[in-house]
């Protein structure tokens, strides 16, 4: 077992002693990322999937609609649906990258607070993975309103060509 040597006994023996709640906390947070990524993507995805796809066969189907606005609509409605796509895909990445990371620090401190071994606890609370959390959801945030936006535009080119 191998314990830092700028931390003292005493200081070591009191940091153990708190780290196991805190391990207990991390290991309910990862669950938490990993149940809110399942749930949260199968509702929106099933969601926006089902209208945008709803609209194109809408489209095809109708009757009344100019050419012209039945083409533009339907290259809307593409539009979300792919935007949809590929936001589902981001926001999993994201959430599985934060249920690494906080499996990880979660690992770290329960081993921490059992064995009193911290020689990967400067591994396990690595902030810096986290960059890559930011990542995906900087690309989210890019594309967070397009399916809603092409939905709504879709929607009024169908009613402007409408005969």
């Amino acid at each position: 077992m191998k314990k830092p040597s700028h931390i003292s006994p005493e200081r070591l023996e009191e940091l153990q002693k708190k780290t196991g709640p805190q391990a207990e906390y991390w290991i309910e947070e990862g669950k938490f990322f990993r149940d809110q990524a399942a749930s949260t993507e199968r509702w929106t995805l099933a969601a926006q999937l089902t209208i945008t796809s709803g609209g194109v066969i809408t489209i095809l189907n109708a009757s009344g609609i100019d050419d012209n606005s039945r083409f533009y609509a339907l290259i809307w409605f593409f539009v979300g649906l792919l935007s949809t796509v590929a936001l589902a895909y981001l926001k999993a990445n994201a959430f599985a990258n934060m249920y690494g990371f906080v499996s990880k620090a979660a690992r770290g401190l329960q081993e921490f607070a059992t064995t009193g071994n911290a020689e990967n606890l400067p591994d396990a609370i690595d902030f810096e993975s986290g960059h890559e959390v930011k990542r995906y959801e900087k690309l989210t945030g890019l594309l967070y309103f397009v399916p809603f936006v092409s939905i709504i535009v879709a929607a009024l080119i169908t009613l402007e060509g409408l005969n």
